[in-house]
């Protein structure tokens, strides 16, 4: 198909799914006033992701993550030159070009020193965590975490003080980072850390119905996306939640598109946000 066509050249001559200036990746930090950083060297690298960098919606994640770093006194970094992780590509039979994606990535993240990398991006993270090791023949320098494994920790550690949060609250499993990453249970840890009320869906856990944003379905066949949007809603809904949160920044824009659609009330948030809010950091 042409978008998939269009994707992949975008990510080959852009170094992103979106075809924007590779030059502007790093524009989301002055468009949400987010102190970030970019240094030689750190102990951690936030690898950002297309989707949150350039899609205006998602934006609002990067600047999440970014503060609660800041908050907890990681020694971060931004990487100076960061590509498409080349998920795309995997999902669209590009998979021939991955390799030099990730040798780029993988060697830029090495040079700043890093122990660990964390992404907001569930597909970022399975391309990172499986993909590249076998388009290297190597097991990169690091460890990769997606941000809500990451928010466990912080958790565990005590270093979170939030106050609790009393609307009731649902959560999504986003496809990639439940079903296929094996992530289920360090965001719940997360929310009950600090929520009075979380209501689980009857479709969750490896269970969760798509919300028609991952595996590409979004570039290819737009209005499948969305009625697999409203979908997802109706059912996140029919647990009276008042606010849905997610882990994904596609799934999150797809929720909100749909929950806009029906014109209620409902907040969707990622968890990230809903965090950085809880922490007084929004």
């Amino acid at each position: 198909p042409d978008a998939v066509f269009l994707a992949e050249s975008a990510i080959w001559e852009n170094k992103n799914v979106f075809a924007m200036d590779p030059a502007s990746r790093m524009d989301w930090a002055d468009y949400t006033g987010t102190e970030a950083q970019v240094k030689d060297r750190a102990d951690l690298v936030y690898f950002v992701g297309c989707v949150t960098s350039y899609s205006g919606r998602a934006q609002g994640v990067a600047h999440a993550i970014s503060s609660i770093l800041n908050s907890v006194g990681e020694e971060w970094t931004l990487l100076k030159d960061e590509w498409c992780c080349g998920h795309p590509l995997a999902l669209t039979g590009g998979t021939g070009r991955i390799k030099q994606t990730a040798k780029h990535n993988v060697e830029a993240i090495e040079a700043t020193g890093a122990s660990r990398v964390v992404t907001g991006c569930p597909g970022c993270y399975l391309e990172l965590v499986h993909e590249y090791p076998k388009a290297l023949g190597r097991v990169p320098g690091f460890e990769v975490l997606h941000f809500t494994q990451l928010l466990d920790h912080y958790v565990s550690w005590g270093l979170l003080k939030m106050g609790k949060f009393e609307e009731k609250l649902t959560y999504h499993d986003p496809c990639e980072l439940g079903r296929i990453g094996g992530v289920f249970q360090e965001p719940r840890n997360v929310i009950g850390s600090f929520c009075t009320s979380f209501l689980e869906p009857t479709e969750n856990l490896e269970n969760s119905n798509c919300c028609g944003a991952g595996g590409f379905v979004k570039g290819v066949d737009l209005p499948l996306a969305s009625a697999l949007a409203d979908t997802r809603l109706k059912a996140l809904t029919r647990t009276s939640a008042e606010v849905v949160v997610s882990a994904c920044p596609s799934c999150y824009q797809n929720l909100l598109e749909a929950s806009q659609r029906k014109g209620n009330e409902l907040r969707v948030l990622d968890l990230s946000e809903l965090v950085a809010q809880q922490l007084g950091l929004d």
